[in-house]
């Protein structure tokens, strides 16, 4: 539609930052986001990250909800800015579609071996700086099978921010918002903590970290089976839940504002790190924990 002039198309494409690899293979492409619309407020992703056999693991705008995208950071209110996309939820009235989207924009990658970091700053609506960050992503092989993602942020408040969520504003179990990881079609999914199996246990949990197994259904791309375990002792610490969707979509994340929002002073720095074990096969609990500690 943009090639036909059409007032409402969206004409910009995602620009390919970063492409890792681990002995020559691809395993993840960075890109910056500016081909997203701008009600899915654009924002940097990883995708597609893939196992070392090549099973993609994630999805970009997936049909059910085209602001999910990939793996990065996404929040659905900072400082009133919809920096998550699509509808914004107002108590009362569920979801209602606003002109409050923001954008994240970044910096050009800075490369350190087998990583880089970023610099990126979150648009409000009316154009000023909401929040910085400084990201740092990182690759490295751990087995034949295994490699291990770092995805390490922090979020720079200088005036001073509130973040919140659909849970903070009374949504029951609806406080998504911070890290976030999107699946393409999942099969036969096994989501676990060291305390909790299945998704109505774990979702809204607080764990160090927690396993997805499953067998992945990629389309275009490599489909098999996969395992994904995210360590997140930052998080943990902080108290904050797990979010997990398995029935309505394929999706898991970290909740910073889980049932009340969170206020950062002028000054203050969020920072979150996430150490991802992306697996070829299907780990299980021992398995996983074995993981853990190597």
């Amino acid at each position: 539609f943009a090639e036909l002039g059409v007032p409402w198309a969206h004409a910009e494409r995602d620009r390919i930052l970063v492409r890792a690899s681990i002995a020559g293979v691809e395993v993840a492409i960075h890109r910056d986001g500016r081909g997203t619309i701008p009600t899915s407020s654009p924002r940097p992703v990883l995708h597609p990250i893939r196992t070392r056999a090549g099973v993609v693991v994630t999805a970009n705008h997936p049909a059910d909800h085209d602001w999910h995208s990939g793996v990065g950071m996404a929040i659905p209110d900072v400082n009133g800015t919809n920096f998550w996309g699509g509808g914004t939820y107002i108590h009362g009235q569920g979801y209602v579609l606003l002109d409050d989207h923001g954008v994240i924009i970044g910096e050009p990658p800075a490369p350190e071996g087998d990583a880089f970091t970023q610099e990126l700053h979150w648009i409000g609506r009316d154009g000023s700086v909401q929040l910085r960050e400084q990201r740092l992503i990182g690759w490295a092989a751990m087995n034949n099978q295994t490699w291990r993602l770092t995805f390490d942020s922090s979020l720079y408040a200088d005036a001073g921010a509130t973040l919140g969520s659909p849970g903070s504003k009374g949504r029951i179990g609806g406080g998504y918002g911070g890290f976030f990881w999107r699946f393409p079609a999942c099969d036969d999914v096994e989501v676990f903590t060291a305390q909790a199996r299945g998704e109505a246990a774990v979702h809204g949990s607080v764990a160090p970290w927690l396993a997805w197994s499953a067998d992945f259904a990629a389309g275009p791309g490599i489909s098999g089976p996969a395992t994904i375990v995210i360590a997140a002792s930052d998080a943990s610490a902080a108290g904050e839940p797990w979010f997990v969707r398995v029935r309505g979509y394929p999706g898991i994340g970290s909740a910073l504002a889980w049932d009340r929002p969170v206020t950062l002073p002028p000054g203050a720095v969020l920072r979150r790190r996430f150490d991802v074990a992306i697996v070829d096969g299907r780990l299980t609990e021992a398995q996983t924990r074995r993981w853990l500690v190597s």
